[in-house]
Formats: structure tokens, sequence, C-alpha cells
């Protein structure tokens, strides 16, 4: 019932009620995440998991609508603007929860693992190349995930919400206030465009590939133009990440 709802918010492009309503939901799913054990990593697959079917029901639906109705629209951008913004929505909306309902969560042990490997290889080595290698190995795993299933870009964008939520309640003190806040956002939203659109390109690719007869009119120059943009576009969003990260 809630994800016909949500799949029905997605369709109408309300990104106002989108945020609310993936709030709303997170911190049902967080608040009974706290009565089984209230596991981080198990909070990131039950929203997960949620989401998939309403997200990935919405993303197939409009490359099919693109695929077919779109052909005399140039603009990529207003092409794919839909999924972009609300994935985008998405991400901030579980940021924004996870940070919620953070007292309500017991166990960070995996999260914390995962964290740490990050950082402390980064610290360690706190180059741009380091970081920047960091960024393009989950890049690829996001396109490959991407392409295999389209569930696999909303885990990894729910993942790198859970992480940037971990660093907010864990490491930003208050007296980091807003500058904090908006140094961690400033390179992580761009950093989740980049993960976004080389996840697009993955769905794109799946969905084209599914087809039973791969012609000219599921393979065109415009989706090779598309595909190539959108994988151009994301490393670049990556390299201005990983060189805001290191500032």
């Amino acid at each position: 019932m809630f994800e016909i709802y949500f799949l029905n918010l997605e369709r109408k492009v309300n990104y106002y009620k989108i945020f609310i309503f993936t709030v709303f939901i997170s911190l049902v799913i967080g608040g009974l995440n706290y009565f089984i054990g209230g596991d981080y990593f198990f909070l990131i697959a039950l929203v997960s998991l949620f989401l998939t079917y309403p997200v990935v029901s919405f993303l197939l639906k409009e490359e099919k609508i693109e695929f077919e109705k779109k052909i005399s629209e140039k603009n990529i951008i207003k092409r794919h603007e839909k999924e972009m913004f609300i994935v985008l929505t998405i991400f901030l909306a579980v940021l924004l929860s996870f940070i919620i309902i953070s007292p309500l969560v017991k166990d960070y042990s995996f999260t914390e693992k995962t964290y740490n490997y990050i950082t402390g290889h980064i610290i360690f080595n706190s180059d741009f190349f380091t970081v920047l290698t960091n960024n393009l190995v989950v890049l690829f795993f996001t396109f490959l995930a991407s392409l295999v299933s389209l569930s696999g870009l909303i885990f990894i964008i729910v993942w790198n919400a859970s992480l940037v939520a971990y660093y907010f309640t864990t490491f930003l003190s208050f007296k980091d206030g807003i500058i904090g806040v908006f140094g961690v956002l400033g390179h992580g939203i761009i950093e989740v465009l980049g993960y976004i659109l080389i996840g697009l390109a993955g769905g794109l690719l799946s969905y084209r590939l599914s087809k039973k007869k791969l012609n000219n009119y599921y393979i065109n120059k415009r989706f090779i133009y598309d595909f190539s943009i959108l994988i151009v576009a994301s490393i670049i969003f990556i390299f201005i990440s990983a060189f805001l990260e290191v500032l």
C-alpha cells in the first residue's frame, strides 16, 4: 500500500511530498528496527528494500517514456531530470531521517568498520589521487550494480546517506556548526550526484539490453550520446568532489 502511494507521488513529481514521505517511512522503519536489535546495517537494508519497488518501477517507466515519447527532446537534462531529482530527494530525505533516528540505533559495528576503513585509508594517504581512486572504485561498482539491477543503485544511495549521517552524528561536534555541515554536504552531494548519474547510465544500458531484439531502435545514436554524457558527467562530479574533499 505504502509503495503504491510512494509510486504515485513519483509519477506526480511532487518532490516535497516525496521528501516528507521518505523521511516518515524511514523513521517508522527505524522505530521498528529498534525493537528488533537496532542494527544500523539492517536499517539500511530495510529502507533500501522499501524504496526498491517504487523507485525502480518509476525509473523503468520513465525510461520507457523517454524511449517511446521523448524523441523530439534534445536536452539530455530535461529527458532525465525527473529521475535525477527524485533520487537526489530520496538521498537527502534518508540522510535527514537517519540523523534523527540515530539515538535508536544500538549497533553501528558494520558501518563503523567500513567508515574507519575508508576514512583511515584516506587520512593516512590524504592526497587527491587516493580520494579520487576510492571514489572511482565506488563509482565503478555503482555502475555494475545498476547494470545488473536498479535496486543496486537504490542500495548505494541509501548506503551513502547512512555514511554521511553516521559522520554527522558521531564526529561532527556542535562547535563545527554550519560550516562543518555545509563542508560535508558540499562534496557529499556532488559525489552522490556522480553516483546517481552513473546509476542512471547503468539502468539505461540494462533496460536497452533487456529487449529481445537489439536493433537501431534500441541502441541508437541518441542512446549512445546519453550514455556517454552520463558517464563523463559522473566522472567529472567525482573529480570535483574529490578535489573539494581534500581542500
